[in-house]
């Protein structure tokens, strides 16, 4: 008799402890659930490398060439739900990349020539309601350990007020020529 008075007082006291722990969860899920939402930030982006073009062949002091390195001009196009306060920085193969960004007015823009043709333009549309940005990114030498990237992907990150957002990009992608700004 005493064993079973036991066994339903254990069974009283565990209800409690069932329904916070449930009520605990659905509380992280809603509050996991409204961290999406601000996620969401960010529709759609684009990554493009060129090659830039030589201007001045360099020379030593004898005047003989030297080695031209290759030399490759990044843009990215971010298009957002809504404006963003500022973009930062970027990562991509172990370089640090200043980012000067640039809101473009209209719903398109023209990235460049579609690799392999010198006619067909590479054109980007967004829809009304979005924002759309453009980020040239130069190197930047001040920059003492980079952002750990994966290989080949390319890391942006921005800010909407006060909190820092970080946006991966999957595939840059290879134009012939980029629109001088």
């Amino acid at each position: 008799m005493k064993k079973a008075n036991k066994k339903k007082q254990y069974q009283k006291n565990r209800r409690p402890v069932i329904v916070s722990i449930l009520f605990l969860f659905s509380f992280l899920q809603l509050l996991i659930s409204s961290c999406n939402t601000e996620k969401k930030l960010v529709k759609k982006v684009y990554a493009f490398q060129s090659p830039r073009q030589q201007g001045n062949i360099p020379v030593d002091p004898s005047g003989n060439e030297l080695p031209l390195l290759p030399d490759t001009f990044y843009t990215a196009y971010v298009v957002t739900v809504k404006k963003v306060t500022r973009f930062d920085s970027a990562w991509y193969r172990g370089k640090r990349f200043s980012v000067s960004a640039n809101l473009i007015t209209g719903n398109s823009a023209e990235v460049g020539l579609e690799k392999g043709s010198l006619t067909k333009p590479l054109l980007i549309t967004t829809e009304n309601t979005s924002a759309l940005y453009s980020l040239q990114l130069t190197v930047d030498r001040s920059a003492i350990s980079p952002q750990k990237t994966e290989d080949g992907v390319m890391l942006i990150r921005f800010f909407k007020g006060k909190r820092a957002f970080y946006q991966q990009i999957e595939r840059v992608e290879a134009v012939e020529q980029l629109p001088a700004n």
